[in-house]
């Protein structure tokens, strides 16, 4: 469990192995493990997370220390871990409730705190299929949101990100509440919390209006990042074409600088969903036609936002896809998400959400004649970029990477960002389960099936002022593992079978951009090859006798590497920009 072996097979396999182990060891044992391994604590606190068991956490929090605000990394390292726990004990929200209102004097530290703890409300809520449970803890939610001065939007901002963890119905009037009322730095946060919301809490008589006045901007200006997101949750319930109508038409005969991005975005995720749900596909077709709106004036694209989805794998037990979404302001990049979706029969889960967002950089587009390229009809920010990440629906704390030309100019000329660097790695258990299965011949089954999950989300980028040009990677590495037993012991025979699948998996997300003359971006997403290794051992003995049979097969599966085609504009983009090379 060395950090050398972090995003490997070997890496998730021991992370299975020791969860079992501290499952089955008191407060003492786990806290003396604790002080031994030194050298690699920030992976037991992730098997402690992972554990989920009251012994576990009171050994951990006797090691980590919540009070000293320079040390940081460990306790925040636990709670991301604590976050993501498939079976929490109860107290433990309990717990870290009393340590939310207590305070701790790292502002990092407290917004993770407040995140994990929202997180773990909501996934209590689950197992016991009860909002009862954590009702003090969303009030106290509430109303510090509440108490927030208008002058701190940032306070804001944390406790709506907050919400977005604890996903309650209760909010649902709150949220849209602050969506039309508040600031936009405030909207679009509040927004994103209703995103992550199941479509099924929203009363379609109610909001369904409101979503699209804020998609058309009746009423009041809203950011356009707020009104992307509208879109998103408007498309993925199931619209009526007189809704559909009602955004198309406005969207297309309105297209000026002011909704050029917006109407850009729509026509995008209008051909993404129709790809999915035939009635949207037939919608948009018979809308276009109804209106007059089939002609170029109408149709051809005023901006350069995009959206598409692309599969990553399929087979008949289900499939893997990834949906990519850029939102362009002033020809540069304001908010873009990365989301991988798994679909099988039945179930549904979105497992990674990796967002960027940046703004305040139109200056740094300039060309040599002086003119700049202004951002149209939006607000003047300060220069800011960072990045979000979600796992399992659980937004972790934002990643901020500057704030201000001073610290984006203090970046540049250190050279900081030019080596890779770890921005977020752990450990989590993805799957855990047991269960007693009768056979139609009349045995009993034994299974238990646990996946583990090492991961580890890496950035890179590099400016040169001189050439202006700017390249940057961020790299998803991950070894994952699944292991199921699964047992039929009798008095006349036992038998056992172990399946095991690990592999490990890179995904490389680079953008290159040429500010020389203009703005040229090139964006590649790409997949290493890599192996699936399967393999499958089979016991059988009677008791009593000498009778043993195992049996074991052994699979390796290769899985080429793979540059995703993104779409049409991209590959005219990269093409211009790599004309020499081609």
């Amino acid at each position: 469990m060395t950090p050398d072996n972090m995003a490997s097979t070997k890496m998730a396999d021991a992370f299975i192995q020791m969860v079992e182990k501290f499952r089955q060891s008191s407060s003492t044992e786990i806290e003396k493990m604790l002080s031994d391994g030194v050298q690699i604590l920030p992976q037991l606190l992730d098997v402690c997370a992972a554990t989920g068991t009251n012994s576990a956490h009171q050994a951990a929090m006797k090691i980590l220390n919540f009070d000293d605000p320079e040390e940081v990394s460990n306790p925040e390292r636990y709670l991301l871990g604590l976050s993501l726990s498939t079976s929490p004990d109860p107290t433990i929200v309990t717990e870290l409730f009393s340590l939310l209102k207590k305070g701790v004097k790292n502002e990092r530290l407290h917004e993770s705190l407040l995140l994990t703890t929202a997180a773990l409300v909501h996934t209590t809520r689950l197992q016991q299929s009860s909002d009862e449970f954590g009702v003090d803890i969303e009030n106290y939610f509430l109303d510090s949101l509440q108490k927030c001065p208008e002058t701190k939007p940032e306070c804001s901002q944390l406790l709506l990100r907050s919400l977005k963890n604890l996903k309650s119905k209760s909010t649902v009037e709150k949220l849209f509440d602050i969506v039309q009322k508040s600031d936009s730095r405030i909207g679009v946060v509040a927004m994103k919390a209703l995103y992550a919301l199941p479509t099924s809490f929203f009363d379609r008589s109610l909001y369904r209006p409101i979503l699209i006045r804020i998609i058309n901007q009746l009423g009041k200006k809203y950011d356009s990042s707020t009104r992307t997101l509208a879109i998103d949750i408007l498309l993925r319930d199931q619209p009526t074409k007189d809704e559909i109508r009602e955004i198309l038409v406005f969207q297309l005969k309105n297209s000026d600088s002011a909704h050029a991005e917006v109407s850009t975005f729509l026509w995008n995720r209008l051909h993404e969903f129709g790809e999915k749900n035939h009635d949207i596909k037939t919608y948009v077709t018979e809308i276009i036609h109804e209106e007059g709106l089939k002609t170029y004036h109408h149709l051809a694209p005023r901006g350069l936002s995009m959206s598409f989805s692309r599969t990553f794998t399929s087979n008949p037990s289900g499939n893997s896809t990834f949906s990519n979404a850029i939102e362009m302001t002033g020809k540069l990049l304001k908010r873009s998400s990365f989301d991988v979706y798994i679909h099988s029969d039945q179930n549904f889960i979105h497992p990674l959400s990796l967002g960027i967002f940046a703004g305040g950089l139109s200056s740094f587009t300039s060309s040599d004649n002086g003119e700049t390229n202004p951002v149209p009809d939006e607000e003047i920010e300060d220069a800011t970029a960072g990045m979000e990440l979600s796992l399992m629906g659980v937004q972790t704390r934002p990643i901020v990477f500057f704030v201000g030309k001073g610290e984006l100019m203090g970046l540049v000329w250190s050279g900081a960002g030019s080596e890779k660097t770890t921005a977020l790695q752990g450990n989590i258990l993805l799957q855990n389960e047991r269960a007693v299965v009768p056979l139609f011949n009349g045995l009993v089954a034994d299974v238990n099936i646990q996946g583990g999950l090492s991961f580890d989300l890496s950035g890179q980028i590099t400016i040169s002022l001189w050439h202006r040009t700017a390249n940057s990677l961020v790299q998803n590495k991950a070894g994952l593992v699944l292991q199921s037993v699964i047992r039929v012991d009798t008095s006349f025979v036992r038998s056992r079978v172990d399946y095991t699948v690990a592999s490990n998996a890179i995904l490389d997300f680079t953008s290159d951009i040429n500010f020389y003359d203009g703005v040229l971006m090139c964006l590649k997403l790409t997949q290493p090859e890599f192996n699936v290794r399967q393999n499958i051992h089979k016991t059988e003995r009677i008791p009593g006798s000498k009778h043993k049979l195992r049996k074991a097969k052994y699979n390796t599966i290769p899985i080429p590497g793979v540059t995703y085609a993104l779409n049409k504009k991209n590959s005219e983009l990269c093409g211009v920009m790599y004309k020499d090379e081609l």
